[in-house]
C-alpha cells in the first residue's frame, strides 16, 4: 500500500472515481476505488474475477467526482413508517444488498411508470440464498404488540417467490414478527401482510429478499408502505 496526501477538497463521506494514467492499471481490472484513511488514501483494484490487489507504488490520479451536497433526510411518507415508498428518489432512502459479485443487479427502472413513478428492478442471474439479494430499509422504530400492515406492489418476468420480513438490523437478526413468502406473477399486483410486532425496537429492518428467484428472472417492486394500526 502507498499513502498519498488527501486533496484539500476531499469529502470523507463519499468515494471518488479515479482515472489512472496509461501504464498504471492491472490486467483485467474492472474498477478502482479510493478509500479514506486518516491522513492517506488507499487504492484497491478489483478484477472481473473478483481478485483484489492493492497498489505498491504511488499512482497519479484525477478526481472526477466532486462531493455532492448532503442528501435531504428521508422522512416517512404520510401514514407509513417508510420514506419514499414509491421510489421517486430512486434508492436514496433504502439500501440494496448483493453478496455475490456480478450475480444480480438492483436498479431504478423508469420505463414502467416514467421518471415520476419508477419502480425498483431486480435481476437475478443465478439462484442463491434468498438473503444474498435484498432491498432493505433499516433503522425503523416499532413497538411490541402493535399491529402493522405491509403493502407493496410486485411483479416478475416469470412466477417467483419473494420473501418479506421485518427483523433485527444486526446479529442475531431475530425476527420482529413478519416473515412471509409472496408469490409474484407476471401480472402487477398488490400484496398485503398484517402482523403483530414481537419486540419494541429502534433497529428494525424491513427486507425484501430476491436471491432465490429463478436464474434470469426480472422482478419489480413498487409502492411499499408499512403502516401502524391506530
Amino acid at each position: 500500500n502507498k499513502d498519498m496526501r488527501i486533496p484539500s477538497n476531499f469529502h470523507p463521506r463519499y468515494y471518488y472515481n479515479v482515472k489512472l494514467p496509461p501504464g498504471t492499471c492491472w490486467p483485467f481490472v474492472k474498477s478502482v476505488n479510493y478509500f479514506q484513511a486518516p491522513g492517506s488514501f488507499r487504492a484497491v483494484a478489483k478484477s472481473r474475477q473478483g481478485v483484489v490487489w492493492t497498489h505498491h507504488k504511488e499512482l497519479p490520479f484525477t478526481v472526477l467526482t466532486k462531493p455532492p451536497s448532503l442528501p435531504t433526510p428521508c422522512t416517512p411518507d404520510t401514514g407509513s413508517l417508510l420514506p419514499d415508498g414509491a421510489f421517486k428518489g430512486g434508492l436514496k432512502c433504502c439500501k440494496s444488498e448483493r453478496h455475490i459479485y456480478g450475480a444480480s443487479t438492483i436498479t431504478v427502472d423508469s420505463t414502467t411508470g416514467g421518471k415520476a413513478a419508477p419502480s425498483i428492478k431486480i435481476v437475478n442471474k443465478v439462484v442463491q440464498a434468498a438473503y444474498k439479494v435484498q432491498l432493505t430499509r433499516p433503522g425503523l422504530t416499532i413497538s411490541k404488540g402493535k399491529t402493522l400492515t405491509l403493502t407493496f406492489t410486485g411483479w416478475c418476468s416469470a412466477p417467483a417467490t419473494v420473501i418479506a420480513l421485518v427483523h433485527k438490523g444486526k446479529p442475531d437478526w431475530r425476527l420482529y414478527g413478519l416473515y412471509k413468502q409472496a408469490a409474484l406473477t407476471t401480472n402487477k399486483a398488490t400484496h398485503t401482510f398484517t402482523f403483530t410486532a414481537s419486540h419494541s425496537a429502534t433497529d428494525a429492518k424491513l427486507a425484501f429478499q430476491f436471491g432465490a428467484i429463478p436464474a434470469g428472472t426480472t422482478c419489480h417492486l413498487d409502492d411499499v408502505k408499512l403502516a401502524v394500526a391506530p
